[in-house]
């Protein structure tokens, strides 16, 4: 099995399973063409095409697209995206014989507009299994197959700063979208609890640098990822796996069928500054919960768990 995963880095998920995948022996190489790699992920082949017109960038696409031919037998495409517009380099790795896995993230298949929610079918026609990263977007794929995201191994290292004695009540938040992510509830709730003579401080975190995030993340007695989509994204894991609690909505039915032993506080837009109230007069028994929150990420989100899943011979992904 030799695997190229590609052209999109979204949240770091092709550089992670591409180490990954090579801790467990295969071949296994990430490229990413197609978007700015932002938060600065360590990708295998970091080429900055995007930036180039089309009369340099396709050309280096078909070398590249051609040279893969010859090397990897599994293309792993990320974003409802391959080489080409349109996805039309796909019929031709079906008629090679190359096996094609789809893996779906969020916007591109969860919206009405999104490039591969308009390709959906030609997709399906010539690929071989779909993936997607959170369990709601299954209600837009049938019959693919739920993969949880990935985080980087090294953030289950257990270095932490201490948060004993500390009478400031710390909130991070990093929202990628504001509105999706119901960033204006959390800030009126922070407001309404210093109004009520709370001490807290709340960390916005958005657009910062990958080798950055981690010392804020590490200041939180509490991580809020999202109050509207229903399920958590990687930044919620990243602070499971540091051994941070971690507030967002999350969908009862997709809790109850996909993971039920879950242990993300659930808050709605309305009920926020509720709980957020209840956690601060209960900090020392939220510090307690921090092994369990640890724990779930262990056994749910590590790289080398989600890369078996991928390989594992005839039942791979």
């Amino acid at each position: 099995m030799r695997v190229l995963l590609a052209p999109k880095e979204i949240a770091g998920q092709s550089s992670i399973l591409s180490k990954a995948l090579r801790d467990l022996g295969v071949f296994a190489r990430s490229i990413n063409f197609a978007v700015e790699n932002k938060y600065g992920y360590k990708l295998d082949y970091d080429l900055p095409l995007w930036k180039y017109p089309a009369i340099f960038r396709y050309p280096i696409k078909i070398l590249i697209f051609i040279s893969s031919l010859f090397i990897f037998d599994t293309f792993h495409f990320h974003g409802g995206e391959s080489f080409f517009w349109r996805s039309l380099d796909l019929p031709i790795l079906k008629l090679l014989g190359k096996k094609v896995v789809i893996h779906f993230h969020g916007s591109e298949i969860r919206n009405s507009n999104g490039i591969a929610r308009r390709n959906f079918y030609f997709l399906q026609r010539n690929s071989h299994k779909f993936v997607v990263a959170t369990p709601d977007l299954l209600e837009f794929v049938p019959g693919a197959i739920y993969l949880p995201d990935s985080v980087d191994e090294g953030w289950f290292s257990k270095e932490e700063e201490s948060k004993k004695g500390r009478e400031e009540f710390v909130i991070v938040h990093a929202p990628t979208s504001r509105a999706l992510k119901g960033t204006k509830h959390i800030i009126a709730a922070c407001v309404g609890l210093k109004k009520r003579g709370y001490r807290i401080k709340l960390i916005l975190l958005e657009q910062i640098n990958r080798q950055e995030i981690r010392r804020f993340y590490e200041k939180a007695d509490v991580f809020v990822d999202q109050l509207l989509i229903g399920w958590y994204g990687v930044a919620a894991i990243e602070n499971m796996a540091l051994g941070n609690p971690v507030i967002a909505y999350i969908d009862r039915d997709l809790k109850k069928e996909f993971a039920p032993d879950l242990p993300i506080i659930n808050a709605t837009k309305e009920t926020i500054e509720g709980i957020l109230e209840d956690l601060i007069k209960r900090k020392s028994y939220l510090n307690s919960q921090r092994k369990m929150f640890r724990d779930y990420t262990i056994k749910n989100h590590h790289p080398l768990s989600n890369a078996e899943k991928l390989s594992n011979g005839d039942n791979s992904i």
